[in-house]
């Protein structure tokens, strides 16, 4: 079977979720060109997928590391590298996503998000009036901002305006027992 026919047939098991079938298949590629990018990149979404945030970070390093060009990779690199708790490792990888390619608003909410918690209130409210402009619809960043600047009113406009969406009622009930433990 050839190369190209082996990627086609692990990418059709990936997109179908036989992980552990495209995996063996990416890993196979792998023998053949140990640096490809873009199986290295496959790799690590599906150790992603599956917690292995160590493992995914490696992957995506070396997907880099043929590729330093790609965004994808970096986003990818610094959503691991988040839920590794290696917030400055993934604000790096994000920034530099954005630098490669400015238009992705989920990196930008992401870094208001690590800015927030780090308590660089002004830089987290550019990323996510960022991510807003880029998306109007993209209601998580303005429902983290209000969050973030603990402002009531905002997510209760927000969920009048959204009310399929889970996250505004969950950010008002953080709120609403926040002021209750302050009040106590």
């Amino acid at each position: 079977m050839s190369y190209d026919m082996i990627l086609k047939q692990s990418l059709k098991l990936h997109n179908d979720g036989q992980l552990d079938e495209a995996e063996q298949l990416y890993r196979q590629i792998l023998e053949t060109v140990p640096g490809h990018p873009v199986v290295l990149n496959l790799l690590g979404l599906i150790a992603q997928s599956r917690g292995l945030h160590k493992q995914a970070t490696d992957f995506f390093s070396r997907a880099i590391a043929q590729n330093p060009q790609s965004a994808e990779y970096y986003f990818n690199l610094a959503w691991s590298e988040e839920r590794s708790g290696q917030k400055a490792q993934a604000a790096e990888a994000y920034l530099r996503a954005l630098q490669l390619q400015p238009g992705i608003k989920e990196a930008h909410n992401a870094l208001g998000n690590i800015y927030a918690g780090q308590g660089k209130t002004e830089q987290a409210k550019e990323q996510y009036n960022q991510a807003a402009l880029l998306d109007p619809g993209y209601i998580e960043p303005l429902a983290n901002l209000a969050k973030m600047e603990k402002d009531l009113s905002a997510l209760q406009k927000l969920a009048e305006q959204h009310p399929n969406d889970a996250l505004i009622p969950y950010y008002m009930g953080l709120l609403y027992r926040q002021q209750g433990n302050t009040a106590a």
